[in-house]
């Protein structure tokens, strides 16, 4: 009995550690003259692949010039 239990526990666990749903990143980007922010919806994401790109926006860059040589600093944050 110990191990069906073991059995369906684990089960249950795998089946809500790779839940897909829909995954919101916030990225704020501030300098000295200005302030934005910008709203990225994954659909049907894991919470870690959503991790790494909302994580890669924070190093994107704008016309092949990384944005910290711009003096502005990008934040990236998972909701």
């Amino acid at each position: 009995m110990k191990k069906i239990t073991l059995i369906v526990l684990a089960v249950a666990g795998v089946a809500l550690a790779s839940c897909k749903k829909d995954r919101v990143c916030t990225c704020t980007t501030t300098s000295s003259n200005f302030t934005s922010s910008e709203k990225i919806t994954y659909f049907d994401a894991t919470k870690k692949d959503a991790r790494l790109l909302c994580a890669g926006n924070a190093t994107q860059t704008d016309n092949l010039t990384p944005v910290a040589s711009t003096g502005s600093k990008t934040t990236c944050e998972l909701k």
